[in-house]
């Protein structure tokens, strides 16, 4: 069983599904760098599947790969976050917007 060792891993991105982990492999007398996906809802396939610490399975994957799933989940997040500010805004506007509707009401300018 391959197991990642405490400390050599540096962990990049978490969410509730999986983990983006980079840890140092020196199972072959070489520190070698490898990136990988920590499975948090499956479990251990084969007694020769990697798993992290906690005995989550863990797929090993190219630098290639990991950066561009890493890129795009991050890329999400921002549009998210951007997204909910602009909520935000249009929630104020439709409150001010009330606001003087109400006024306009009360003064009898408008029925």
């Amino acid at each position: 069983m391959n197991i990642i060792k405490p400390g050599a891993e540096t962990l990049v991105l978490t969410t509730s599904l999986f983990d983006l982990l980079i840890f140092i492999d020196d199972s072959s007398g070489h520190k070698k760098r490898r990136h990988c996906i920590v499975h948090k809802t499956q479990a251990r396939v084969g007694p020769d599947q990697w798993t992290d610490t906690s005995g989550h399975p863990i797929t090993i994957v190219s630098e290639v790969v990991f950066n561009e799933i890493r890129d795009v989940l991050t890329s999400t997040a921002r549009q998210i976050q951007d997204l909910k500010r602009d909520v935000d805004n249009y929630k104020n506007q439709l409150e001010a917007y009330k606001i003087t509707i109400d006024t306009l009401r009360k003064n009898g300018v408008i029925d």
